[in-house]
């Protein structure tokens, strides 16, 4: 599994306050991230739902958003007065950690990056380190990483209790 759109908002929701529905916290963000509730790539939710599960590429225009400085402070903001108060607390030390197994293990992340994000969670602040991972995955490409594993890795994966042994325990 590799770090994108798909695979971070799927761990996001999965440690999520449960009322709140996917298509809800993927358009939170996307207008948070553009700055405008009404482009037409997510007012569809069948959009939503293609990016969400992987199926198709997250439009440039939205990719573009995220390298305007406005607009990557409104995403930092955004996830220190909604996100990461939404999630639930007994949760997040799991978000945390399979979120860095994540990182850790994404050979298509450079080692520079994987270092600098993990030296951002160990900073202790939580909101820039969600804010710069949501802003990588989002322009990281979104479709096509899946990958079935065969019945070896399947048995390695178990050696190591489903964990890559270079996380850094926090």
């Amino acid at each position: 599994m590799v770090l994108n759109y798909s695979s971070f908002m799927n761990l996001l929701k999965e440690h999520y306050l449960s009322p709140t529905s996917s298509e809800v916290l993927a358009r939170g963000l996307l207008e948070i991230t553009t700055g405008d509730d009404s482009n037409a790539n997510f007012v569809d939710s069948t959009y939503l739902s293609r990016i969400w599960n992987g199926g198709r590429e997250m439009a440039k225009d939205i990719k573009d958003c995220t390298t305007i400085p406005k607009r990557k402070k409104d995403i930092y903001k955004y996830f220190q007065d909604v996100i990461i108060k939404d999630l639930v607390e007994s949760l997040k030390d799991d978000f945390y950690d399979k979120l860095l197994s994540l990182i850790a293990n994404d050979e298509t992340i450079l080692q520079t990056k994987r270092k600098k994000l993990q030296t951002q969670f160990e900073s202790g602040d939580e909101t820039l380190f969600l804010s710069e991972v949501f802003i990588y995955s989002l322009n990281k490409p979104n479709k096509g990483y899946v990958k079935k594993l065969g019945f070896d890795d399947g048995e390695l994966l178990e050696e190591v209790d489903q964990r890559s042994p270079y996380v850094i325990n926090h």
